[in-house]
């Protein structure tokens, strides 16, 4: 299972790097709850680990651009996401939405970007998902 979580995390940050540490997040809290008790913290922090270093792999061999120096790849791919500028517009429903607009708000920020870009399915699959963790 850590090979294949590596791998799904690995691909899937090659589409979009900025989802990583959200990934990465969501499996150790996935995990946390559905570990063995008999499983003890070292060994959980070390699993979690092993996933962390196997996926930056997938990463670097599923980015082509990565490939020449991978390490300064990811260190300013980190830099540029950190540092990039707010400033910008985006449309949606003819008006202009960003942070510099005045009714900006970043829940409904959200709210519009979630339902550009999750089909129905994402949509009641995260649902599904929250309702089996509870």
């Amino acid at each position: 299972w850590i090979l294949i979580s590596s791998a799904i995390i690995g691909v899937t940050s090659s589409l979009k790097f900025v989802i990583y540490p959200v990934l990465i997040f969501q499996l150790v809290i996935t995990l946390f709850f559905v570990k063995n008790k008999s499983m003890k913290t070292y060994n959980f922090m070390i699993n979690i680990l092993k996933i962390i270093f196997l996926s930056l792999i997938v990463v670097i061999f599923t980015i082509p651009a990565s490939w020449s120096h991978p390490i300064n790849f990811l260190n300013e791919a980190f830099t540029v996401l950190s540092n990039y500028p707010g400033n910008r517009c985006d449309f949606f429903r003819g008006q202009c939405i960003g942070v510099t607009s005045e009714n900006w708000s970043l829940l409904r920020y959200l709210i519009n970007w979630f339902s550009l870009k999750l089909t129905l399915i994402n949509f009641l699959s995260f649902l599904a998902s929250l309702f089996i963790l509870i």
